[in-house]
């Protein structure tokens, strides 16, 4: 289990005990003198004491209203161990609730943990006697270095309360609430006021509460991108603690900012992929970690500096989790990296349509037709039913790319024929055979579909 907190709707934004009684009972030490306000458990091996005190000093100077933090782990395992929790809390307290932004692994993996909700297996219908496990979906404001029209702040924050209201009544309830943010990189300060929103405004007196945010997201959402980038001093003091040695933090910070060219997402993948080397010199592990970072940076594309994190702490994880799902490592690791790339290209493939300007927009999507070719056609046939696939081939086309773009048509006419969609089927054929005239298979899967 992992360090849980329940809110203080008491404290003020600065008070200097507050925090000190937060990161105590976050870390699994005694709490200060007064009533017990939480259940406090040790720290699990996904907790990393450098992260939690650097993120909730830059939370606390900011004067966030948010009152729990768990730390749970990297990219999309620690999504899927926060479900796991939210299993065990489920099944003792008869209620639980899921808020997330949409994330697709977790989408994924939903249907897995209802199952486990039922009866403890992978699959299975949820029992009536069973409150559901509820899933909002509130549109947040999409964060995207890529994207150039600036947000705004409070027409996206209105959208979250106006969520959250919708399913006021349900959780109003006496029943205890979980929450579980599977996914801050879209914006990781609105998601905190969104937090404080429903905890402030829901509930008309404080009640046990639960609120878990992955430690990857945090990292990169609520410090590298809320609160600007972490500094070369911080950097390299959070590094030196993964590693163990304190009097290495003067030249890990500015060493890490130099290969990663400062880049948040980068920054935060070097310095949780330091996590895998405890205990080693610097000067041996550092390399091996910037060269996954370094193989992948590019300055035109989105994705493959949010792919290089995902890489960097994938492996370890999944045999974790692999325990815990009962499957064999090698399958979980491939679904995961599978999932996590897909859930990737979303973002790049949005962020290089963002482009206002045409030349920038051919060349981040040549960028992503060229690394990521495989995994670019899996995506369209993730979102065959929507308007990004058709535009994404259009403008691949539009790129000169041909044979992206009919991989992407391709993808999407073997969708449409397992559904039996016959009008998304024909669609798709009459592109194909503009760009392939001679393909005379072509020619009868059109006539299947007219």
């Amino acid at each position: 289990m992992l360090p849980l907190l329940e809110p203080d709707p008491g404290r003020r934004p600065g008070q200097a005990h507050a925090l000190a009684a937060r990161l105590s009972r976050i870390l699994g030490r005694s709490p200060p003198p007064g009533p017990p306000r939480s259940t406090v458990f040790r720290p699990s091996l996904l907790a990393r004491d450098a992260v939690l005190r650097e993120a909730m000093a830059q939370l606390e100077r900011r004067g966030s209203d948010v009152s729990g933090v768990a730390f749970v782990g990297p990219s999309g395992v620690g999504r899927t161990r926060v479900l796991l929790e939210v299993v065990r809390e489920a099944r003792t307290r008869r209620r639980a609730v899921v808020v997330g932004s949409g994330d697709m692994l977790v989408d994924r993996l939903l249907g897995r943990v209802e199952g486990l909700l039922a009866d403890g297996r992978r699959d299975g219908p949820l029992p009536p006697e069973m409150a559901p496990v509820r899933w909002l979906r509130p549109t947040l404001a999409r964060w995207c270095p890529t994207v150039e029209q600036p947000v705004d702040p409070e027409a996206a924050r209105a959208r979250h309360v106006a969520a959250l209201h919708a399913t006021a009544r349900w959780l109003a309830g006496p029943d205890p609430l979980v929450l579980v943010v599977d996914d801050l990189r879209r914006d990781g300060s609105l998601a905190w006021d969104w937090i404080g929103s429903l905890l402030r405004g829901v509930r008309a007196e404080p009640v046990p509460a639960r609120v878990f945010l992955g430690a990857e997201a945090t990292i990169r959402g609520a410090v590298t991108l809320q609160l600007g980038a972490l500094d070369e001093e911080a950097t390299g003091r959070m590094a030196a603690e993964m590693l163990g040695d304190p009097a290495a933090a003067p030249r890990l910070g500015p060493r890490i900012h130099l290969a990663t060219r400062g880049v948040p997402a980068a920054v935060a993948a070097v310095v949780q992929g330091l996590a895998a080397h405890p205990g080693t010199d610097p000067d041996q592990a550092l390399p091996s970690v910037e060269g996954v970072v370094e193989d992948r940076l590019t300055d035109t594309s989105a994705l493959t500096r949010r792919v290089c994190g995902a890489a960097a702490v994938l492996g370890p994880e999944a045999r974790r989790l692999a325990e815990a799902l009962e499957l064999e490592p090698d399958e979980v690791a491939a679904s995961l990296q599978e999932l996590v790339v897909l859930d990737l290209l979303r973002v790049g493939v949005e962020g290089a349509l963002a482009f206002r300007d045409d030349d920038h927009r051919r060349t981040a999507l040549q960028q992503l037709a060229v690394e990521e070719r495989g995994a670019l056609h899996r995506w369209a046939a993730q979102h065959w039913s929507g308007p990004l696939a058709p535009a994404l081939a259009h403008h691949l086309e539009g790129c000169g790319d041909a044979t992206g773009a009919i991989g992407v048509w391709r993808e999407l006419l073997d969708v449409a024929r397992r559904t039996l969609d016959p009008a998304a089927a024909l669609v798709a054929c009459r592109h194909l055979a503009r760009l392939r005239p001679d393909d005379s298979e072509l020619a009868l899967e059109l006539a299947w579909a007219a």
